[in-house]
């Protein structure tokens, strides 16, 4: 499952996730990174309650943090966490422990 939504203090493009990322939830995923991409904000994404996901997420997040300040939430899963480190993701990829963190962190 995925959700988004817009913080007004700070400004942010919030997109919450949990479950997993397959096939079945590519199109979906499409739609939520091309809206936050488009959006000119920010972007955090919460992966605290993702268990698994697939390269396609790998690959929005990436793309994502080459146009947009991205500051993701964990904990991470251990999946994740494996598959950015084994993908050198982990280098780049900012993690927070919460929301109020990750916000608070864009608030400096």
């Amino acid at each position: 499952m995925v959700i988004s939504t817009c913080f007004d203090f700070p400004r942010a493009f919030v997109v919450a996730m949990w479950g997993s990322t397959d096939l079945e939830t590519s199109e979906r995923l499409d739609a939520v990174f091309d809206e936050a991409i488009a959006s000119e904000l920010p972007v955090i994404v919460d992966l605290a309650g993702l268990a698994f996901c697939d390269a396609r997420l790998l690959g929005h997040l990436l793309a994502v943090r080459l146009r947009r300040t991205l500051i993701l939430v964990g904990p991470l899963s251990d999946q994740l966490q494996c598959r950015f480190a084994l993908t050198g993701a982990a280098r780049v990829l900012e993690v927070q422990p919460g929301l109020t963190a990750a916000l608070a962190h864009l608030s400096r």
